[in-house]
């Protein structure tokens, strides 16, 4: 089933298959309910090829935030899952496990801990803990990652160009030549 509706691609289901499937795991294995915790962080700075940055400026959190409270799984999405079919033709997921997401399909059972946006931040330390049931902190994951993580680097380049502008102001180039702004 295709469908036009944009809203698919960035409501419930702006996540990857593989959060739903182990979703419905923990559901079929009865510990979805069961209290978990993860934590976002990063590995490195970004590389910019000479060099490396030597900090990273968080962000994204205000929009993270405001989707999680935003987002509820509706019919058209149940149904979307509802259609998607494995290699021999069977429900990749089950009506048990749809009808369970019908009920249970928001983040508002989620606790977001995270460093305010525009603080400085460094590898291997906690930006975001996320914390409830197992199955929604499972198909919050690649949202999260998706929504924080490139606001993080946009938000970095836009620091590292501005302390290479040593504060002043920005350089506008066009037909008629370089000007300072």
């Amino acid at each position: 089933m295709v469908t036009s509706d944009n809203n698919l691609a960035r409501g419930f289901l702006f996540t990857d298959h593989y959060e739903l499937t182990m979703a419905q795991l923990y559901f079929r294995a009865g510990i979805h309910e069961t209290p978990a915790q993860f934590d976002h962080f990063f590995r490195t700075y970004p590389d910019y090829g000479s060099h490396q940055a030597g900090h990273c400026i968080n962000a994204g959190l205000e929009w993270l935030l405001g989707w999680m409270q935003a987002t509820r799984i509706r019919t058209e999405e149940i149904e979307q899952l509802a259609a998607l079919r494995d290699g021999a033709g069977g429900q990749v997921f089950k009506d048990d496990f749809l009808q369970w997401l019908g009920q249970h399909g928001h983040f508002q059972a989620l606790e977001v801990t995270a460093i305010p946006e525009g603080r400085v931040v460094h590898p291997h330390e906690p930006l975001t803990i996320v914390r409830g049931p197992l199955a929604m902190a499972q198909m919050l994951e690649s949202a999260l990652l998706n929504r924080l993580n490139y606001q993080t680097l946009v938000a970095t380049k836009a620091a590292r160009i501005r302390a290479a502008g040593r504060g002043g102001g920005w350089l506008w180039i066009s037909a008629c030549g370089a000007r300072r702004i």
